[in-house]
């Protein structure tokens, strides 16, 4: 779903679905039936496109569980600035192209429209304390002005866009990881759907 709804107009076939996401064939095939039969995808002999990006949106969107899907430790440091907290980031972290930002600091550099409370990264791993210690970061349990998360799904690591130095998820995946976490993030969730601009 990520792959075709962070490229609506693309035209895919099978074969290109099975590249991008690393799925089986036999599960893109099952995929791409279930969401024919749901009357979101059309086809011709060769190559299939989304017929409903929204319809799909909204359908990824109802079965969606930020909680089940993410693994989050938060961060305090004394930096208050979070463009420089996210370069500071990019700096201290080894994997910083395994680096892909995304909630409020994305939505804001991609369409502002709040002022984000919280840079939101997803890391294949969380850091070391060696890293931390670079960072100046300490754990709290809520209130931190850094996010970190670890994906059960790698595929976010798989659609990115890039805005300046920062490496970010695509729009539709910015959309879902505001939905439910509070903090004017439905509000800046809804802003960056309805943009112009969205998945472009």
């Amino acid at each position: 779903m990520r792959a075709l709804v962070a490229h609506p107009e693309r035209r895919w076939t099978q074969k290109d679905l099975r590249e991008r996401t690393g799925l089986s064939p036999g599960l893109v095939s099952r995929l791409v039936r279930h969401l024919d039969n749901e009357g979101l995808l059309a086809q011709d002999e060769r190559t299939l496109w989304l017929k409903q990006p929204d319809g799909l949106l909204d359908q990824w969107a109802r079965v969606d569980d930020w909680g089940k899907r993410t693994t989050l430790r938060q961060y305090s440091l004394l930096v208050a600035d979070l463009e420089q907290i996210a370069r500071s980031l990019l700096q201290a972290y080894p994997q910083s192209n395994r680096l892909v930002f995304t909630q409020w600091f994305a939505a804001n550099l991609r369409h502002p429209y709040t002022t984000p409370p919280v840079v939101s990264a997803y890391v294949p791993s969380f850091p070391a304390e060696i890293i931390e210690r670079k960072l100046g970061a300490r754990q709290v349990t809520d209130g931190g002005t850094l996010w970190l998360v670890v994906p059960a799904d790698e595929g976010v690591f798989r659609e990115t866009q890039q805005i300046g130095e920062f490496t970010l998820a695509c729009d539709a995946q910015i959309y879902l990881d505001l939905l439910h976490v509070g903090l004017r993030g439905p509000d800046q969730a809804k802003a960056l759907r309805e943009w112009e601009g969205f998945g472009r």
